[in-house]
């Protein structure tokens, strides 16, 4: 998988980053392989925050569970 981040914030810094991670398969799901950062740069721009909302219904939890982060397919520019 390609991805880019906009805005994220490492050590105080706002920096864009573009990478690639790998996607395995572990039994009946997924899991992340080796990640990689082909480019970082700094932004003087400040961090807009902007509110998440899902773009579909979202499986209940488990008991204890809670939910960080959630991703949805989306065509990069970056390929």
């Amino acid at each position: 998988m390609t991805w880019h981040v906009s805005d994220a914030v490492v050590d105080g810094r706002v920096v864009g980053m573009r990478g690639r991670t790998e996607l395995r398969t572990e039994g009946d799901g997924w899991r992340l392989g080796e990640t990689r950062l082909f480019e970082v740069w700094r932004k003087e721009a400040p961090v807009v925050k902007r509110p998440v909302r899902a773009t579909r219904e979202q499986a209940p939890l488990p008991a204890g569970a809670e939910r960080r982060h959630t991703a949805t397919a989306r065509r990069s520019s970056l390929h």
